[in-house]
């Protein structure tokens, strides 16, 4: 059995999922592992055990390893930290994305940092490959643990050994110019943003090492679908679009507002908040992000869990003084829609699919795919 394992700040799932999709082809049988949960083709599960369990994922694979051919994991950093993957064989380690994010867990930039290289520093074994972003600010310290641990390294983003020389949005995704360690391939993606396509690079130089033929995995590059609540597209409401989107650190706001701009032809209207008892610093940065990268900003509630949600929103609208505050998240939502117009894009960050949310110690069913379908009716 193949077992990919993917980090990174941002893009974990999306990645994993879309190799789930190319390898799972030609009657082979492949699953994703992580956020979502064991997805393979009839579907999504939940794993039998919680995935920050001592030894879980070790578990995982000895579970399922006698029913599929490949596997794809959600690397996380407290489990690297914690050194719980360390017995895990993996075969491929990818990086995709990296920025401030768990500093609650980790203490530290630095730290956060080193817990992710652990993947490739000391579980990779020697010979296996490292795929690596090189748009990802530790894309040189992964080139140098490659070098010393005798890694086969494939980089993808600008500059890369696999790189899209052109991308523009179609009807359902992209069309692409994708280079491919120096030939050129003209080919559509089948997904909504710019960072959804790197993710679906990274899958595809996964694939590749994995063994499929360029050529095949091209193709499954315009079949591939979006997880539930990554850049999700909702339709239209009155001519404005709508999307969903898990982003809940500074550069995953910021790069999805900034693919959003590119399917805008009016204003960018974004609906968001922090969650409680994680890294607060985050939350002035969000705010100048949103103020900066959005036309209109309403700032909400998101999982407040212990903390005074006030105290939350105060400190994104800081940073972000033309925001409109409104505590509750559906009518949040709501008054986004009503103000938009024709051209204008809603995009609703933070949350993605989840399915409740955490004031105190109630948990309460909200989701924003659900409130949303309600909207456009």
């Amino acid at each position: 059995m193949y077992v990919a394992a993917v980090t990174g700040t941002n893009g974990k799932t999306t990645t994993v999922e879309f190799i789930r999709q190319l390898l799972g082809g030609n009657h082979n049988q492949a699953a994703s592992v992580g956020t979502l949960g064991i997805v393979d083709q009839q579907g999504q599960s939940p794993p039998p055990f919680v995935l920050s369990d001592v030894g879980c994922w070790r578990q995982v694979i000895d579970d399922l390893s006698l029913d599929y051919d490949y596997l794809a994991l959600e690397a996380y950093s407290a489990g690297l930290s914690s050194r719980d993957w360390d017995d895990v064989p993996i075969n491929a380690a990818a990086l995709t994305t990296f920025g401030r994010d768990h500093l609650d867990f980790h203490g530290s930039v630095e730290n956060y940092a080193n817990a992710k290289l652990h993947l490739f520093q000391s579980i990779l074994p020697s010979g296996c490959t490292a795929v690596v972003n090189t748009d990802c600010p530790l894309f040189g310290r992964v080139v140098r643990i490659a070098s010393l641990n005798s890694h086969r390294l494939i980089s993808y983003g600008t500059g890369g050994d696999v790189y899209y020389q052109t991308l523009s949005p179609v009807a359902g995704g992209q069309l692409a110019s994708i280079c491919v360690f120096g030939t050129t391939f003209e080919q559509f993606v089948s997904v909504s943003t710019p960072f959804l396509a790197e993710n679906a690079l990274a899958a595809f130089c996964i694939s590749l090492d994995a063994g499929m033929e360029v050529e095949q995995a091209l193709i499954g590059l315009g079949q591939l679908q979006t997880p539930s609540g990554r850049m999700q597209a909702l339709g239209e409401r009155r001519g404005t679009r709508v999307f969903v989107d898990f982003a809940h650190t500074p550069d995953a706001l910021q790069r999805a507002l900034q693919d959003i701009r590119l399917l805008s032809s009016g204003q960018v209207r974004l609906v968001f908040g922090c969650g409680g008892d994680r890294d607060a610093t985050k939350r002035p940065a969000m705010g100048a992000i949103a103020d900066r990268f959005a036309d209109v900003v309403v700032v909400t509630d998101d999982n407040p869990r212990s903390e005074c949600p006030s105290k939350i929103r105060a400190a994104i609208t800081e940073q972000c003084p033309g925001a409109v505050e409104i505590a509750n998240r559906e009518q949040a939502i709501r008054f986004a829609l009503d103000q938009s117009r024709s051209g204008d894009v809603v995009l609703i960050c933070g949350r993605g699919s989840e399915a409740t949310m955490t004031y105190a110690d109630h948990e309460y069913p909200w989701c924003d795919l659900n409130a949303l379908s309600q909207f456009q009716k």
